[in-house]
């Protein structure tokens, strides 16, 4: 395949979210590429670059300051790429400027920061590998390619099915939290039945999403379904032991509907897994005071007073909490009895 052969150098640490969709778009196109998902390089993944016309830097500052030790993956990397003349192309962040960096002496640091760049601009990233066919990997390298020894080919095309397992996950991990992220701003914005179709397809596509579990309960919630909300605030808890916010989900949501000693349970484990939550403790004491226990209630509202004066506005609790006017009515009540 000649000509359509890439060697992709990163950090998986750092470049992945760009790398990603880069990867995938050239092999779309029908390109080698060739992907080190590991942190260090050896002379399999070297001698790769001297068998590809096309090397694929990609820059970050964090990068750069890796680079600095001729020891890391990249400047051997890069030196590689340098000392067989490969076509080299450097892919950089938008807002990523050379020129904040000192100047180097050492050839390959003053090679990888004088490269001409490509800035990424994530928002058309898609686009990205088309735009590098057209204009960059139309160029030769100035020196042959080297075919790569027998003894490497099973290696190699072990490394490149784990490169395109990786990618195709990546994918669905990336799309998920795009989702995901979607969902929540829609329910920041009261859109809740778009946002429980976009949360139902993020649980659909990993159910051990925990965090998916929680914003689906608060969605479900809101539109008046308890049932299903109780049932997801328990599985967000189950699958995260410690998430305070699912707990303290569950205990309002078992407060309203008056399961007193379930509620309490729900503020315990929040209070076990964040002794200082607020909303735990505060959820905790409604629950008290309804349930019969007024001087227990007051003892732990008093507490929460003493961290700050505004606990003692009903209203500004209920804000801050972001409570339904039913517990925000309990609370003034409470709050009526401390005077």
């Amino acid at each position: 395949m000649s000509g359509k052969r890439v060697y992709i150098s990163f950090s998986p640490f750092h470049s992945l979210h760009i790398v990603q969709p880069i990867y995938n778009n050239l092999v779309e196109l029908q390109y080698d590429v060739y992907a080190n998902l590991e942190a260090t390089v050896d002379n399999i993944d070297l001698r790769q670059i001297e068998a590809r016309e096309h090397f694929i830097v990609i820059l970050a500052p964090e990068v750069i300051n890796t680079a600095l030790n001729p020891d890391s993956r990249i400047y051997r990397e890069f030196k590689t790429a340098v000392e067989s003349q490969r076509n080299i192309i450097a892919l950089t962040p938008k807002d990523f400027e050379m020129s904040a960096t000192p100047a180097p002496t050492d050839p390959i640091l003053k090679a990888i920061m004088t490269t001409p760049r490509v800035r990424v601009n994530t928002g058309h990233i898609n686009q990205l590998a088309s735009h590098l066919e057209a204009n960059f990997f139309q160029q030769a390298p100035r020196s042959m390619t080297i075919p790569s020894p027998t003894a490497d080919a099973d290696e190699v095309a072990k490394r490149q099915k784990r490169a395109r397992t990786y990618a195709r996950e990546a994918t669905i991990r990336l799309n998920t939290e795009k989702r995901f992220l979607g969902a929540v701003s829609k329910i920041r914005q009261g859109h809740y039945e778009e946002a429980l179709h976009d949360l139902d397809m993020v649980i659909a596509e990993n159910n051990k999403n925990e965090n998916a579990y929680l914003q689906r309960g608060r969605v479900l919630r809101r539109m008046g379904r308890t049932t299903a909300a109780l049932r997801d605030y328990e599985q967000a808890t189950n699958l995260s032991p410690k998430m305070v916010a699912a707990h303290i989900g569950r205990g309002e949501l078992l407060l309203e509907t008056e399961r007193y000693q379930q509620a309490i349970a729900a503020f315990e484990a929040a209070l076990e897994a964040q002794e200082k939550s607020a909303p735990a403790l505060a959820g905790k004491a409604l629950t008290l005071f309804v349930s019969g226990q007024p001087d227990k209630a007051r003892e732990l509202w008093a507490k929460l007073i003493h961290r700050d004066a505004n606990y003692a506005d009903a209203e500004w609790t209920a804000g801050v909490f972001d409570w339904p006017e039913s517990l925000q009515k309990q609370a003034a009540s409470l709050l009526e009895t401390m005077k």
